[in-house]
């Protein structure tokens, strides 16, 4: 997995993100990401892609409103923050309807 830190990066990250992948993004970008791009929600638990069900901290969509949204989250491990984003299912950003995260 590629870690994308920065302007340089975004037309790689873009693409891979379209294909469907699951990036990596510094602290930096993904705080880019939130004031660049209109959040498509915030703090909610949503269907990955790949099936998987993660709570993100928002979504963003890649252009207009008939394009994917991609879901950004963090994980923390030994006080080290990381962060990631992968597109959202078509069924996983049903905004209004809570999707149950499976044990």
């Amino acid at each position: 997995m590629t870690t994308y830190t920065g302007d340089g990066d975004r037309k790689a990250m873009f693409m891979a993100l379209a294909k469907g992948e699951r990036v990596q993004l510094t602290s930096g970008l993904a705080d880019e990401l939130l004031e660049e791009l209109p959040p498509r929600f915030m703090y909610r638990t949503v269907r990955l892609i790949g099936g998987e069900a993660m709570y993100a901290a928002f979504g963003v969509g890649l252009g207009e409103a008939e394009t994917p949204t991609v879901a950004v989250w963090k994980t923390r491990e030994r006080g080290q923050s990381t962060y990631f984003a992968e597109q959202v299912s078509r069924e996983g950003v049903a905004f209004n309807t809570p999707i149950p995260v499976r044990a």
